[in-house]
C-alpha cells in the first residue's frame, strides 16, 4: 500500500487494486472511492463513489466507517485496507472524547493527522500518544512540522508516495511526506 500527500489535508491511499482519495479538491474519475471529513461537500456522484456523512459502507472489498467527532462539522474516516485500520482524522478542532476513541474499535495501525492552528503540533503528540498507532503521518499547516519533529521525533519520509511496509509493534513512527 502507498500513502501520498498532496497538500493540505487531500491524501490518496492506494494499492494495486484501489485508489481512495480522502479529501480532494474535487472527486477524480480514476478513484475507487472518495470520502470527504466536511458534511455538505456537493458531491459529484456521476465519475465515482464519493461519501461526506457518518456511516458504514464497503466500495471493492474495503471497508469505511465515517464518525462524527466531537465537531459536528469534521467527519472521521476508518478505512480497513490490506489488513489494516487507517483513521484519517479530517479537520480536528479539538482532541476528541475518550468515548469517541472507543467507537473506532481496535485495529488501528496507521493515523493520518491534518496539522492546524486549532488543531497543533502538542493536540496531535497527545493524539498520537492515545491512539498508539504503528505509524502516524501528518499533513495540514507546514509551519507546524518542525515542531512536531523536535517534540513527537516525526521523520521526514524519503518519497512520496510513501511505500507502507513492515510496521513497528513496539513504537509509533510520526511521518512527514515531502511536498
Amino acid at each position: 500500500m502507498k500513502i501520498q500527500w498532496l497538500g493540505n489535508d487531500h491524501f490518496v491511499l492506494k494499492n494495486k487494486e484501489v485508489s481512495i482519495d480522502i479529501n480532494p479538491s474535487k472527486v477524480q474519475p480514476d478513484n475507487t472511492f472518495s470520502v470527504f471529513s466536511t458534511p455538505g461537500t456537493n458531491l459529484d456522484q456521476s465519475s465515482n463513489k464519493a461519501f461526506n456523512l457518518p456511516g458504514e459502507f464497503e466500495v471493492s472489498g474495503i471497508l469505511a466507517q465515517g464518525y462524527h467527532s466531537d465537531d459536528a462539522q469534521n467527519i472521521v474516516y476508518k478505512i480497513v485496507m490490506e489488513g489494516s485500520g487507517i483513521i484519517a482524522f479530517g479537520a480536528l478542532k479539538s482532541m476528541p472524547k475518550t468515548d469517541f476513541f472507543e467507537s473506532l474499535g481496535e485495529n488501528t495501525d496507521i493515523i493520518i493527522l491534518n496539522l492546524s492552528s486549532d488543531f497543533d503540533d502538542k493536540l496531535a503528540k497527545k493524539l498520537i500518544q492515545q491512539v498508539t498507532p504503528r505509524l502516524a503521518i501528518l499533513g495540514g499547516d507546514k509551519q507546524y512540522f518542525p515542531a512536531m519533529v523536535e517534540n513527537a521525533n516525526a521523520k521526514t519520509a524519503e518519497a512520496n508516495p510513501y511505500a507502507v511496509k513492515a510496521l513497528s509493534d513496539e513504537n509509533t513512527e510520526v511521518l512527514i511526506l515531502p511536498a
